[in-house]
């Protein structure tokens, strides 16, 4: 069971590791956009969606249940 939990924590560290480094990339891409006298054609249209795309999946599917056990689904039923 110690060996499962430790498993299952490094896992989970490794997964909200890419989770932190893609929400880093998407922060990025905001300041970049909200920058001082950036040209209109920065503001490209897909690319704020797809930032709030992964923030809504993110905060739902990873961070909330990660600390909340009300958002966590049992995978097994």
């Amino acid at each position: 069971d110690n060996d499962r939990d430790d498993e299952e924590r490094l896992w989970r560290d490794l997964i909200m590791e890419r989770v932190t480094k893609s929400a880093d990339a998407c922060l990025t891409a905001l300041n970049i956009m909200t920058s001082a006298r950036m040209p209109k054609a920065v503001y490209i249209e897909d690319v704020i969606e797809r930032v709030v795309q992964y923030a809504k999946f993110h905060l739902q599917n990873t961070l909330y249940p990660q600390y909340d056990p009300v958002y966590r689904v049992d995978p097994h039923g």
